[in-house]
């Protein structure tokens, strides 16, 4: 279904409650509940994920309560590839042929990969991609894409994570870097840790895994590293508990990119509220449901906006220090569970 612009005098509706992303043993495709009253100014808009852990429940979150507080009624439909090639292309295929889609939101680089392979005529706007040009959805990462894709990257050049480490391990030497090899969006990381950390140093070493199955098994190759450095890698961040274990048992720190991590042991992250992303992503959706500009008019953009996260309980669980300089300015997280 091509975009319709919606009435400006539409009331605010609970558009959808936040559904959990993960679901067990196959892809899946459901529907959201959402306001459906049968009016026509009603819009359906498919949401599809590469596999569910928090930070990304948080972009969906912020794009749905977004489009919430601007007045759009919206039915959500709901995929999750749980990881899965072969889920991908079928949840792609899926959406290419729902007549019924205004819109389709792709939260990860695999899914958006997937989706924009195969859908031509239904806006898609990209969520969580790290490197939009890198994985070949676009042209260039900022600018109008002339096409059916826009979106927000999470890239985050400001970040500088390798620094953050030395700046809390001054006598760092060598950071273990650990991604999944099928994410695009984590080479690309990897490779920043890499230019990054020449400048510093500092040595990465790659540890690259292609399930979470392997992630107990890679980690324990890490023994001879001072710190382990996590990208924004759906697949290890969705299995990082024995990587937080791995870290406390050897007195090796754990960083990550994705700053809900540290809720779950992580020691520290420089990096973007992924509720404002999901945010930004409902802005592009609202210029194209509401005001009816096509998807290719509306800009690609890049987060730059960082915040400092620690976790002083993971602190003294790897045996480390915090500076104070760094405590004062950070906002603070607990390790829960």
């Amino acid at each position: 279904m091509k975009p319709r612009p919606l009435s400006a005098g539409l009331a605010l509706v609970l558009a959808a409650s936040s559904l959990a992303l993960a679901g067990c043993g196959q892809a899946s495709t459901e529907p959201t509940a959402g306001a459906s009253d049968g009016q026509s100014d009603q819009v359906v808009i498919g949401v599809a994920v590469y596999v569910a852990h928090p930070s990304l429940q948080l972009i969906r979150d912020g794009f749905t309560d977004y489009l919430e507080e601007q007045g759009v009624r919206a039915t959500y439909k709901d995929s999750n590839a749980q990881a899965d090639a072969a889920n991908v292309a079928t949840i792609a295929t899926t959406l290419a042929a729902d007549a019924d889609l205004d819109l389709i939101l792709a939260i990860t680089t695999p899914i958006a990969q997937g989706i924009v392979a195969q859908v031509t005529d239904i806006p898609v706007v990209y969520a969580g991609v790290t490197d939009p040009a890198y994985a070949g959805l676009v042209q260039d990462n900022e600018g109008l894409t002339g096409t059916n894709v826009t979106g927000v990257s999470d890239l985050n050049p400001e970040a500088k994570p390798v620094a953050l480490i030395q700046e809390i391990m001054p006598e760092v030497k060598t950071v273990g870097a650990l991604y999944s090899s099928s994410e695009a969006n984590s080479l690309v990381q990897v490779e920043s840790f890499e230019a990054e950390a020449e400048d510093l140093g500092i040595t990465i070493k790659r540890v690259a895994v292609t399930n979470t199955n392997e992630i107990a098994t890679a980690v324990a190759t890490m023994t001879d590293v001072d710190a382990i450095l996590i990208p924004t890698d759906n697949t290890v961040v969705a299995g990082i508990e024995p990587v937080i274990a791995f870290g406390q048992n050897n007195h090796i720190p754990v960083f990550t990119i994705d700053a809900e991590t540290l809720s779950k042991g992580a020691l520290a992250s420089r990096g973007l509220s992924y509720y404002q992303h999901g945010r930004e992503a409902g802005r592009m959706a609202w210029e194209i449901l509401v005001e009816g500009t096509p998807a290719g008019q509306v800009p690609t953009v890049v987060s730059r906006e960082t915040q400092l996260y620690l976790n002083p309980d993971a602190a003294t669980a790897f045996g480390v220090t915090l500076p104070a300089n760094l405590l004062a300015e950070a906002q603070i997280v607990a390790t829960t569970g």
